[in-house]
């Protein structure tokens, strides 16, 4: 019924895109698409009509655009002249309204009371606010070529991917940029101009990260990875592993890049899926994380007289340990690192929340492990503990994870049932949430959680999130920048002269 349903749909949009040149057509998205990645954007090429509308909140938005460019890289051909083009503004228009018609099919026909609040707290969080919150920047490229450029780790990336973590972060950097301008590049490229890199590195780079069209269009074509169903605008999708598509130009070979985010985050957050079934990289990237944090609080910290230490000794007969206490005079956080992403079946499963609920547990085994410590660290059971909690300090829970997992609405009220039965089952006493509350913070929102815990005790940035009816259901992302916007606007990161760090070639930090 799905798939008939779904399909009939779609037609409309299949039957234009049959129309449209697929170079043509990738072009115009690769130029809306950048249009709202990058705060300082290339101007629009001379040769597209702008739509009037393309800063209007709700018309072109990015998550449209990214499965738009999955469509006509499967239906779109070659046409040396085409009938239409999206370079005309009603022709876009018009692409658009046949994709937010499939969207609605879909919203009338498998959206109902019952499974509402998933949709929007779930799905449509892990379709949309990745593309709000997660933007090309210095601040994520310095950190992620911090922990991919951890000692240890160097020497897994570069066995596994053939080069080295700085190699990759500058190749990367550079087509991005090359790509936010033009649609493609021609192969071989007339010159390479980056120090360190050769053309070995660079034919290197694009055996990982690209696809030859015919390829690419096979794979995006399986039903394994798309959908004509409920799961139509959810996801992973191949354009995912491989941004850089290898075709041709006015007969000339060339790769071409079509949404340049999704290459940014293939260098960066996606980096995980190359490596992660190495040998000794869960343990190196969790030592990586974790030390990172470490120095992130130090930095911030630093001259202002609260205190960081790291958690205690792991021994076969120590208690569970925390990584990192945070310690103002009357309160302190006992923080755990987690490096832990959700699955894509638990983001974007509409009609079961199996594999949501077994996600959240290991969140909920996390939050259970830093009670754990907690109460090992008032019991005094630490053998020469580095950190001594006095009776009468208040204290408080964190769990930071490196990738953001959106907890709002219905996941916030599953993890907490959960951490509560976690918790018992632990012998700890269920009050203990109540006595010493806790949250989960990504990493960006635990740096600006230790910015403003510079000026604020710790029972200000979550007292109210966890205990006032108004935030209930936010993510707490949302209560830190509602609740303390105008301070976060002077909020600048800690490490944000390291960014020659990230690379083998010297850079412009101001760009």
């Amino acid at each position: 019924m799905y798939m008939t349903d779904v399909y009939d749909a779609w037609k409309p949009l299949r039957n234009y895109l049959n129309t449209l040149d697929i170079i043509d057509t990738l072009g115009v998205i690769r130029a809306y698409s950048v249009h709202d990645a990058l705060r300082a954007a290339p101007a629009m090429p001379n040769d597209i009509e702008v739509h009037p509308w393309i800063d209007r909140p709700n018309a072109f938005l990015p998550w449209e655009l990214e499965t738009l460019a999955r469509e006509v890289v499967i239906v779109c051909e070659p046409s040396p002249s085409p009938r239409n083009t999206l370079k005309r503004a009603n022709s876009m228009g018009s692409v658009i309204n046949k994709m937010k018609a499939i969207e609605e099919f879909i919203a009338k026909h498998h959206i109902g009371q019952k499974n509402i609040m998933h949709e929007v707290s779930v799905r449509l969080a892990h379709r949309q606010f990745k593309y709000q919150t997660d933007r090309p920047s210095n601040e994520s490229m310095v950190r992620y070529s911090k922990i991919f450029g951890h000692p240890q780790m160097i020497p897994i990336v570069k066995r596994k991917l053939g080069l080295e973590p700085k190699q990759l972060f500058t190749l990367g950097t550079s087509m991005f940029g090359n790509y936010s301008q033009y649609i493609g590049m021609f192969y071989p490229l007339e010159d390479l101009s980056l120090t360190g890199i050769t053309q070995a590195d660079y034919d290197q780079f694009m055996s990982l990260y690209s696809k030859p069209l015919d390829e690419i269009k096979a794979m995006l074509t399986n039903p394994s990875e798309r959908h004509l169903d409920d799961q139509f605008f959810y996801g992973h999708h191949s354009l995912y592993t491989y941004p850089i598509i290898f075709t041709e130009i006015n007969g000339r070979p060339a790769h071409v890049c079509p949404l340049p985010r999704l290459l940014y985050w293939r260098l960066t957050s996606g980096l995980y899926y190359d490596l992660y079934r190495e040998k000794g990289f869960d343990n190196v990237f969790g030592q990586a994380f974790e030390e990172y944090v470490g120095s992130m609080l130090a930095k911030t910290f630093d001259g202002s007289g609260i205190g960081i230490y790291p958690g205690e000794q792991n021994t076969a007969t120590s208690p569970n340990r925390c990584d990192w206490v945070i310690d103002q005079p009357d309160q302190c956080l006992i923080d755990e690192c987690k490096t832990k992403r959700l699955t894509m079946g638990a983001k974007t499963s509409l009609l079961d929340d199996k594999e949501l609920f077994e996600q959240l547990g290991l969140l909920g085994d996390a939050v259970t492990q830093a009670y754990l410590s907690l109460k090992a660290y008032r019991d005094g059971t630490y053998r020469n503990p580095t950190f001594t909690l006095a009776a009468e300090k208040k204290a408080y829970i964190c769990v930071t994870t490196l990738e953001k997992w959106y907890l709002m609405g219905e996941q916030i009220r599953m993890l907490h049932e959960i951490v509560k039965e976690k918790v018992v089952n632990a012998g700890l006493p269920v009050e203990i949430i109540d006595e010493s509350p806790y949250v989960v913070a990504s990493i960006d929102d635990m740096e600006e959680l230790a910015f403003l815990a510079k000026s604020h005790p710790l029972s200000e940035l979550i007292e109210p999130y966890v205990s006032d009816r108004l935030t209930a259901g936010w993510e707490y992302a949302t209560f830190l920048r509602n609740n303390f916007r105008d301070e976060l606007e002077h909020y600048e990161y800690v490490f944000g002269g390291d960014l020659q760090d990230a690379y083998t070639v010297t850079v412009d930090e101001e760009q």
